[in-house]
């Protein structure tokens, strides 16, 4: 199962704008009075920039494969666990008396509905997120590291975990 979330529209766009600026400076070597250098330069950061920022628009993925979940979001090196890591798991619904509800971002994207990196969780803990949604689940690997991982196809998720995970089951979801 791959899943691949959805670009962020708002960071994309700043990408774009940045990209656009960056030619018109380029254009303004000719209409302006000063070395073409500045414009070669100033224009050439903004590009560089603005198609950075369109490289980050992009949500993450989520990867499950030979009893791996692997992580991919902007900025950051794969986060990864194998099924046999696991030592517990919960689904959780995010609504504001939860325990594992984010509450604070460490390093990451938090917009809107999307949440992405490491964040502080209303109990203490500090979960790694790749999160679209209200609903999650909650696992905590023998290592303890915690993540919280949540998609739209919420009941395929959870489907795609209870196949892999034997040993621990998952509560009942509705």
């Amino acid at each position: 199962m791959e899943y691949i979330f959805p670009k962020i529209s708002i960071v994309y766009y700043s990408g774009i704008g940045t990209i656009v600026l960056g030619v018109l400076l380029l254009l303004g070597i000719a209409w302006g009075k000063k070395g073409p250098l500045n414009y070669i330069l100033g224009s050439s950061v903004c590009i560089i920039v603005g198609i950075f920022v369109i490289h980050i628009a992009r949500g993450g993925t989520l990867k499950i494969e030979d009893r791996t979940v692997k992580m991919k979001i902007p900025m950051y090196s794969q986060k990864s666990f194998s099924f046999d890591e696991v030592i517990e798991t919960e689904i959780v619904d995010l609504n504001a008396d939860s325990p594992f509800l984010p509450v604070k971002k460490k390093s990451g994207t938090a917009i809107k509905n999307f949440k992405s990196g490491w964040f502080h969780l209303k109990n203490g803990e500090k979960a790694f997120l790749l999160l679209e949604g209200r609903k999650a689940i909650y696992i905590k690997t023998a290592n303890g590291d915690a993540y919280l991982i949540g998609i739209k196809s919420f009941d395929q998720l959870v489907d795609k975990f209870q196949q892999n995970i034997k040993d621990i089951s998952l509560p009942d979801h509705q």
